[in-house]
């Protein structure tokens, strides 16, 4: 799984060259202490194609507010995984004959392989002394898969990965809030008695990192499918040999 780093409002190569302002909305103050990073696209690959052709069936249309009304009740703490089910199942009246694992498995056909590289150099970092955490917009269903999919990043292990690589997980479904929502990033920076200005933050949506920015944290984009892994350049980034 490839990536690409952009930092908005200043160039990547810049920064390293000593250019002025060369800053991704908010400074951030070296030495940084936290690093937040979401998992989709950024840790585990999503498949976006593959989820909107079993969803669509479902759904009828993935923009319909009734639709999007579940998903985000679901995503904020509102729905038991069990309403979220029977949520879904009365969209429409072709989903009554469909079993709770057919709607389950069509929800998490979104989640892809997870790249170990890129799990495990979150771990290195955790263990060179940076508090490391998850911000990540996911539901009971995502996060069990989730865990099964980075256990195999470590081997035979009966512990919970997630806790392995993350000092605290954050979820929109337990913090009641979604991104881009300055909000949740000013709930999370309280919760975790985080410094804004020595917090970096990682995600695939330009919306979710300028919404970071808002909330004072320096932040970084990152898009799937280009030459540049964030394990190859964040270490450099942190001054970690």
């Amino acid at each position: 799984m490839r990536r690409r780093i952009f930092i908005l409002a200043a160039g990547f190569a810049a920064m390293f060259c000593g250019a002025p302002n060369a800053t991704a909305g908010p400074k951030l103050n070296f030495p940084a202490e936290h690093i937040v990073f979401d998992i989709g696209d950024v840790l585990v690959s999503l498949n976006i194609s593959e989820w909107k052709a079993r969803m669509l069936p479902i759904a009828g249309k993935l923009d319909d507010p009734q639709f999007r009304s579940v998903v985000e009740n679901f995503e904020t703490g509102k729905l038991t995984k069990a309403a979220f089910v029977e949520g879904l199942r009365a969209l429409r009246p072709e989903n009554r004959g469909l079993s709770d694992r057919d709607i389950t498995d069509a929800w998490n056909s979104q989640l892809g392989g997870v790249d170990c590289e890129a799990v495990r150099a979150v771990r290195a970092l955790k263990e060179k002394g940076f508090k490391t955490y998850t911000l990540s917009t996911t539901n009971p269903l995502h996060v069990e898969l989730i865990e099964e999919k980075m256990r195999s990043c470590f081997g035979k292990t009966d512990e919970d990965p997630l806790r392995l690589v993350f000092d605290k997980r954050y979820y929109t479904v337990t913090l009641g809030l979604l991104k881009p929502d300055p909000a949740i990033y000013k709930k999370m920076v309280a919760d975790g008695n985080m410094d804004p200005a020595k917090t970096l933050f990682l995600d695939d949506s330009p919306a979710n990192v300028i919404g970071a920015q808002q909330a004072g944290i320096y932040s970084l984009f990152i898009q799937e499918g280009a030459d540049s892994k964030f394990p190859e350049w964040l270490p450099r980034l942190l001054g970690v040999n």
